[in-house]
């Protein structure tokens, strides 16, 4: 994992851990427990990950357990049966740790309330993850046509 994460949270103890596991009524993978053990609810790095040439998306946290049973528990009959959402993109999506036969990792879109498989893996999941520095765009000539500054914004950075 080439991303740094900040932890927001103190680190989960392993009596939390297990209570809040069998509240939820599910094992979740190894690899997925062993990342919240270090890391319980963080915010990583500026990143991107790509799914396809046309879909690009941004980790801006991952939730802490507790908080991913409660939003399981809140978005009841909008997520798939067997999926809990574990992190929060930029654009409003959610990561989802989905069981079908095995455990994977799937993007679920808002607005269309559908997902994309992401990843086999909660680790090759983390693995796709790579550091974003808006230095990194190019732009090819012509491709930005015209661009919009609000006013406001402009006189607040005098």
């Amino acid at each position: 994992m080439s991303v740094e994460m900040i932890s927001v949270n103190p680190p989960i103890t392993e009596d939390e851990l297990l209570r809040l596991l069998d509240e939820s009524s599910v094992s979740f993978p190894k690899d997925y427990l062993d990342f919240v053990r270090r890391h319980n609810g963080c915010r990583p790095e500026p990143n991107v990950f790509t799914l396809d040439e046309s879909s690009q998306f941004s980790v801006t946290e991952f939730y802490p357990v507790d908080r991913v049973i409660s939003e399981r528990s809140k978005l009841q009959g909008r997520l798939p049966k067997d999926a809990w959402p574990i992190a929060y993109t930029e654009s409003g999506n959610l990561v989802l740790l989905s069981l079908e036969s095995e455990w994977m990792v799937h993007v679920w879109d808002h607005e269309v309330e559908e997902c994309e498989r992401a990843a086999s893996t909660f680790t090759d999941f983390l693995s796709m993850l790579s550091p974003f520095s808006a230095d990194d765009v190019e732009l090819a000539p012509g491709q930005v046509v015209s661009a919009w500054i609000d006013p406001e914004f402009l006189r607040s950075l005098k």
